[in-house]
């Protein structure tokens, strides 16, 4: 609306100096009131300069003669100029100008016509008036070309840099360029977001050195990544799921909060809708989320011992470290109340446990399962300070996990939500005790304290005892799922049961030796997309697809075991590989060889290309 309603706008221009038209205490006197009747009158838009509109430009041309008057009389300005357009409805633009001794004291009516632009750049996004991000998507492809270019420099296929090493370039160069901004342009069709879907694949491709014809799956397999569009929502879904959690301090929280509320639009946000879908998959309500405290400042009654105590180190026996902690015990925590918490984590459940050895008060259940287990002890030790902190006395609060307790201790804004959230709960009941102790217990040492909360926390039920969750480990918890997510999508592909060898992780391929040559050889032969006579022959680059000496079609498997060119060295291969029969998956599933078998691997490809 506001682009529409400037497109029918005409403007005038009226430019004095800017060091000498301001409103503060060096302004004079004679000059204020005038000004600020015509800032009154009129109203103001802040911009490169300052913007009024005109009701009627021929009305307005004496009351800005007037101005001019005024201020040439009071600055004595060398330069003044009056840009003004016959039509009604006009804008009056104040600028600073450098000024220029050569200027003449003059008065110019000038027409000219207002450059209207229907695109808006903001923080490198690109907006248009329909709400459509095509001439972004269209900037992206622009200006990612421009880095293929670079990138196709350095990768050749004989002695460019490593696979991991460009791999690691255009993660930091291309997709760090099509990703910027996705919590915007999330909304955006299918189609759009293909658009730099496509320019990261070609980038990937550049990396690996597989040819054209590399279907999706195996490429995205090969060079670890997943597809585009899974990581832009992953991303989007972080960036909403964290204003969720700062809660009244976000600007979107109350836009985000209904999560299916209908904007001024023909339908609603997609994304609001999916991330509706993800937080109900993952069973849990949004009001559960810990919200942002400020986090722990130092007090007098808090105390930390993490190591400077006899009992806490791990050097002695069992034994050694119970007798030790039971006379420091005796000896100075006589007369104060002992608390002690625990938590235990598996794969179905995630329970905690406190109990007060002085009262004899237990406090045990189960938490949400998509907490860590830093989250779990942190909670453990959360609800021992909302319910078993009653009175004014001495506490001495024993904890096995030792992350925590230096998290809480070195409590910053950079914490996590959860230790700036106990660190919250620790202030509000600082007051009424007087003092409280944090100490570490090894785990699992034969303290009695310990070992006692942790069956107790082993044995929890599962009633919820604290619904209470991080963002950070729902973040977590989304990333598996996304990542569940590719995994399926690979598992369903054609290409899976054929090359269900490939690993996302590349680091098996680092045994080999530092050469971009090897790299290009070694991924071609495993995704059989080495250019042999049938593959170039199926996309018309040559002119048969049999093998010159055996007359049969030349297939990579007719390569590595029939074609009688090589029949001299592939037993030389096969003596060094064992006496296992030979078959594709086995041979470049490096996982299952050793450092001297993969280099008979290699040395059998690089016999096999340099000889074709």
């Amino acid at each position: 609306m506001v682009i529409r309603w400037l497109m029918q706008l005409q403007y005038s221009q009226f430019v004095v100096d800017s060091r000498s038209l301001a409103l503060n205490l060096n302004c004079p006197n004679q000059l204020i009131p005038s000004i600020l009747r015509l800032l009154i009158s009129l109203q103001l838009f802040l911009g490169d300069g300052l913007f009024l509109p005109v009701q009627h430009s021929t009305s307005q041309l004496p009351l800005l003669e007037a101005y001019h008057l005024t201020i040439q009389n009071c600055f004595s300005l060398h330069s003044f100029q009056i840009l003004l357009q016959d039509l009604p409805g006009s804008l009056l633009k104040i600028e600073s100008l450098p000024q220029n001794p050569f200027f003449q004291d003059q008065t110019k009516l000038i027409k000219t016509q207002w450059p209207i632009s229907c695109f808006s750049n903001i923080l490198c996004l690109v907006f248009s008036a329909n709400l459509s991000f095509k001439q972004h998507f269209l900037h992206l492809k622009k200006a990612t070309i421009k880095r293929l270019n670079a990138l196709k420099a350095i990768a050749a296929n004989s002695w460019g840099a490593r696979t991991t090493h460009l791999l690691q370039i255009v993660n930091a160069t291309i997709r760090s360029k099509l990703e910027y901004g996705c919590h915007v342009f999330i909304t955006s069709s299918k189609s759009e977001i293909l658009t730099i879907e496509i320019l990261y694949r070609t980038a990937l491709r550049f990396a690996t050195g597989l040819p054209k014809w590399t279907p999706i799956p195996i490429l995205l397999k090969e060079a670890g990544q997943i597809f585009l569009s899974l990581r832009i929502r992953m991303l989007a879904e972080r960036f909403f799921l964290k204003n969720l959690s700062l809660g009244e301090i976000s600007p979107l929280f109350h836009y985000l909060r209904p999560l299916t509320r209908r904007l001024r639009l023909r339908k609603p946000v997609p994304l609001s809708i999916r991330l509706s879908e993800q937080i109900n998959k993952l069973g849990m309500d949004i009001i559960f989320l810990i919200p942002p405290h400020p986090p722990l400042q130092k007090q007098e009654k808090i105390r930390f011992y993490l190591d400077t105590l006899p009992f806490q180190t791990k050097i002695y026996s069992n034994s050694i470290v119970q007798t030790l902690f039971n006379e420091y015990k005796n000896l100075y925590w006589k007369y104060k109340i002992i608390i002690a918490t625990d938590a235990s984590k598996s794969n179905v459940n995630c329970s905690i446990a406190s109990k007060n050895f002085t009262t004899g008060v237990t406090k045990a259940g189960s938490v949400s399962k998509y907490n860590s287990i830093f989250t779990s002890e942190a909670l453990a030790i959360l609800i021992a300070i909302n319910n078993l902190i009653n009175d004014n006395q001495h506490y001495v609060l024993l904890s096995d996990s030792l992350s925590v307790l230096k998290a809480l201790q070195c409590s910053n804004i950079h914490s996590k939500s959860v230790i700036k959230f106990l660190g919250h709960e620790i202030y509000k009941i600082i007051g009424n005790i007087q003092s409280i102790e944090f100490v570490w217990t090894p785990g699992h040492a034969g303290i009695t304290e310990n070992e006692y909360v942790d069956s107790l926390a082993r044995k929890a039920p599962s009633s919820l005892i604290s619904q209470w969750i991080p963002h950070e480990d729902l973040l977590l918890s989304m990333k598996n799922y996304i990542q569940e997510e590719a995994k399926n999508e690979w598992k369903n592909s054609k290409c899976y049961h054929e090359f269900h060898f490939l690993s996302d992780n590349r680091s098996q391929l680092q045994i080999f030796p530092s050469s971009r040559k090897n790299d290009v050889l070694i991924s071609r032969f495993r995704t059989k997309t080495y250019p042999t006579s049938a593959k170039l022959f199926r996309f018309r680059l040559t002119s048969t697809s049999f093998c010159s000496l055996c007359k049969v079609e030349e297939t990579l498997e007719h390569l590595l075991f029939q074609c009688k060119r090589f029949e001299l060295q592939r037993n030389f291969f096969h003596a060094e590989m064992g006496c296992f029969p030979l078959y594709f998956s086995w041979i470049f599933d490096f996982s299952l060889h050793s450092k001297k078998q993969v280099f008979a691997i290699l040395k059998f490809l690089r016999h096999i290309h340099d000889n074709l």
